[in-house]
């Protein structure tokens, strides 16, 4: 990750890299363990819900992977 922290710098162009995070809500906690072996840390209802705003639906726990990114352009 760091060559994209440093693109645009050193191409002098917009790459469209920005660190964005993944958050992923679920109604079943043991699933996101089950599923997904990745850098995360788990959250409680209340800090998935303050990530998800505008969401109607109640999740029971979230995991956040707060290194995520893209880049488009």
């Amino acid at each position: 990750m760091g060559l994209w922290d440093v693109m645009a710098e050193t191409t002098n162009t917009d790459s469209g890299f920005c660190r964005s995070g993944v958050l992923f809500v679920t109604r079943d906690p043991a699933k996101i363990a089950r599923e997904y072996e990745l850098d995360s840390r788990i959250l409680p209802a209340e800090q998935a819900a303050a990530l998800t705003p505008g969401s109607s639906v109640r999740h029971r726990q979230g995991s956040h992977l707060a290194r995520d990114c893209a880049a488009d352009q």
